[in-house]
């Protein structure tokens, strides 16, 4: 009787944990499940930048061509080294 009692217990807690768990999905997830709307969006995002366009750290625009130059190096050392 008292294993029985423990389970039916175990059982209910286990059952409300669940359910605080789907109330609280839902609550935080309420924008896409009851009014059908994105919940991120990049247009209420704002962007800050220097005035020269540039983040701070940045190399600038040719921060690209300086990779590619960086990796032609690297790969036509290692063909070499080979």
């Amino acid at each position: 009787m008292k294993l029985f009692l423990i389970v039916i217990i175990g059982l209910t807690i286990v059952s409300i944990l669940l359910l605080i768990f789907f109330l609280l999905t839902a609550w935080s997830a309420k924008k896409t499940l009851l009014k059908a709307q994105s919940t991120w969006s990049a247009k209420s995002l704002k962007i800050h930048r220097n005035k020269n366009g540039l983040n701070k750290g940045s190399k600038g625009p040719n921060i690209l061509e300086d990779i590619a130059l960086q990796t032609n190096a690297y790969l036509d050392s290692k063909d070499k080294s080979e």
